[in-house]
């Protein structure tokens, strides 16, 4: 049954995208990581919530600080977001 198989594949990568929301709210709540250390462990985590994990990769930018997952893409695709803090952007 096609329409199975497309339900089971969308499930899935929503459990991936849960699982890493779970993983970045355990990691949020180490209280030995200050917000540098964080946003480098977010970093790491978030491809793992994309289609290809094995091809992705993550950067934050926030006041001119990189925090990158230490892959680079395969090809030159991006999603981008801006990080606002209190109405103001300050990275992405």
């Amino acid at each position: 049954m096609p329409n199975d198989n497309v339900n089971a594949a969308a499930l899935r990568e929503r459990v991936k995208e849960l699982s890493c929301l779970y993983s970045i709210s355990q990691v949020s709540l180490k209280p030995e990581l200050a917000l540098p250390g964080i946003l480098q462990e977010i970093a790491r985590i978030l491809p793992a919530a994309l289609q290809f994990p094995d091809q992705a990769s993550a950067q934050i930018l926030l006041d001119g600080r990189r925090f990158d997952s230490r892959r680079r893409p395969a090809c030159g695709a991006r999603q981008q977001a801006p990080i606002l803090v209190h109405g103001q952007e300050r990275g992405h």
